[in-house]
């Protein structure tokens, strides 16, 4: 179930960055169960453990008991450490990665609020995983000379003996893979990475939970961004400067139906809050920040068979040398959808799907998949 234990890996140590599917992940999944359970199966190997407690997101977080350079010698003596707080014997969710609130901010929050009065759909658990989990996780196992940094995910990433390349896969269980999420990983971090959960499905990991005692173990699922806990972006958007600005609702043709208090209430494929009467169901199918406006149409108008993405990661470090069959999906929920997959120079690709998708949305992120393993992915753009 452990990457490298199952290789032979002598463990120089791990840095496990317990409950990782926080701070900004929209289907969160049971943080603290993940954090719990993770923590315990590590602890269950013969390794010499470390707890180290992260700052937390919110100034009010109670961190508890934190547990710093608790060692557990045994037989063999890597090392874990870990971030995670005890609370009366358990352990509690995990807080934010190094770097605190002001690096959160900068990298996730930010780009959040940029896309949106963009007119695009961000997903800002993408940023946080690759931008700011990993990359500073990483650089804090290097202070403890740590070689992995284990976390929550429910992905898989394995050595190809063939090439020395990293490969990272979807999880185990497919109603929870979350490998959509961190398509950004570079193959320096992969060589770090340890997803233990990874090959387990949740029912086995809540059942697990339960035998050892856990608190968490029955804790139900979040679906919401972390920082926008009652769901209500456009309320979030506006403490943030990203307020009401009239502009129009248009038809293809350019014929005005309405108006809108600005295009950040709004994505492609929205049905609903549209404030429009008409004998049909209309869909937000356009929006274009620049004219303020936004472009409506009937549900057929949100199909498409091709898109271009940029700023893409290929996992091999690479891009493929020509075009390349497998699937795609275009939102975390989207049932993956067969393509051609066609690279455009290092960093941007364009995709011709088979069947017609519908609502794609500029700025969410586009993966893509050869079998299980994921090939890479970027930011769809149109």
């Amino acid at each position: 179930m452990v990457r490298a234990a199952e290789q032979g890996t002598h463990f120089a140590g791990l840095n496990v960055g317990i409950g990782g599917d926080q701070p900004s992940h929209r289907a969160q999944a049971g943080a603290d169960l993940h954090a719990a359970f993770l923590a315990e199966l590590l602890e269950g190997l013969p390794i010499d453990v470390r707890h180290q407690v992260p700052e937390p997101i919110e100034p009010e977080h109670d961190s508890g008991n934190p547990i710093v350079g608790n060692h557990r010698k045994r037989d063999v003596q890597p090392r874990v450490v870990s971030n995670v707080a005890s609370h009366g014997g358990q352990l509690d969710t995990l807080g934010q990665p190094r770097g605190g609130r002001g690096e959160f901010a900068e990298t996730v929050v930010s780009d959040f609020v940029r896309e949106y009065a963009a007119g695009r759909t961000p997903i800002p658990c993408v940023h946080c995983n690759g931008d700011l989990k990993f990359a500073t996780l990483v650089e804090r196992a290097s202070g403890f000379d740590a070689e992995f940094v284990a976390t929550g995910h429910y992905a898989r990433v394995e050595r190809d003996d063939q090439t020395s390349r990293y490969r990272l896969l979807r999880g185990a269980d497919p109603n929870k893979d979350q490998s959509y999420f961190l398509f950004t990983l570079t193959q320096a971090q992969l060589a770090h990475a340890m997803f233990p959960i990874g090959g387990l499905d949740k029912t086995a990991v809540r059942e697990h939970a339960r035998q050892l005692g856990l608190t968490v173990a029955d804790k139900p699922d979040s679906h919401e961004i972390c920082f926008v806990p009652d769901g209500d972006h456009t309320a979030f958007l506006a403490r943030q400067g990203v307020g009401p600005q009239e502009g129009e609702i248009r038809t293809a043709d350019g014929q005005v139906i309405g108006h809108h208090g600005g295009v950040q209430r709004f994505t492609v494929g929205q049905r609903k809050g549209l404030g429009l009467s008409s004998r049909i169901p209309l869909y937000v199918v356009e929006i274009d920040a620049n004219a303020n406006a936004v472009t409506v149409g009937p549900r057929a108008a949100l199909d498409r068979y091709s898109l271009t993405a940029s700023g893409v990661n290929w996992i091999a470090g690479m891009p493929p040398v020509a075009a390349t069959r497998g699937t795609a999906q275009i939102r975390h929920r989207h049932k993956e959808a067969v393509a051609t997959i066609d690279p455009l120079g290092d960093d941007r690709v364009s995709l011709t799907f088979d069947e017609p998708q519908a609502a794609v949305a500029p700025g969410q992120a586009l993966v893509m998949y050869v079998g299980d393993e994921v090939l890479g992915g970027g930011w769809i753009d149109s």
